[in-house]
């Protein structure tokens, strides 16, 4: 399984074999680049993977998650989850 956290304070990227990859704010804003590298990365490495989970915290405003869900989708993630970042992250 493969998750982008969404932050206050950046992004992390896991994985279901416990890797994480911290991505933090680049100035006021999310890393976008940075991210959609990651994304790219894990592309590569698992071809055959469609799916991933988007978990936002509450605090994150709703254009960041939407933009960070368009990202996903053009790293050829097509079968997206939202969900909230809930208690137990």
């Amino acid at each position: 399984q493969l998750s982008v956290l969404i932050n206050p304070g950046g992004y992390s990227f896991m994985k279901s074999t416990g890797e994480n990859t911290d991505i933090p704010m680049k100035g006021d804003d999310y890393d976008y680049a940075r991210l959609a590298d990651v994304l790219k990365d894990a592309q590569n490495q698992y071809p055959d993977k469609n799916d991933i989970q988007v978990k936002a915290d509450d605090a994150v405003i709703y254009n960041k998650v939407i933009h960070t869900m368009d990202i996903v989708l053009s790293a050829k993630f097509p079968d997206v989850s939202l969900s909230d970042k809930g208690g137990g992250v």
